[in-house]
């Protein structure tokens, strides 16, 4: 899925994502939510081996 993709599905312009990947922005817990579900993973998935 590309980055627009993702914005698309979750309702976010698609620089945030690009941020949140980079880890330029802070996250909150909804949207983390959001981008999970949209990703269709668990969120114990994405955040494996931090």
């Amino acid at each position: 899925m590309t980055q627009a993709q993702l914005s698309y599905k979750v309702d976010t312009d698609p620089s945030y994502i690009r941020k949140v990947e980079s880890g330029k922005v802070n996250i909150s817990i909804a949207k983390l939510q959001e981008i999970v579900t949209a990703l269709d993973i668990s969120l114990s998935e994405l955040l494996k081996g931090i």
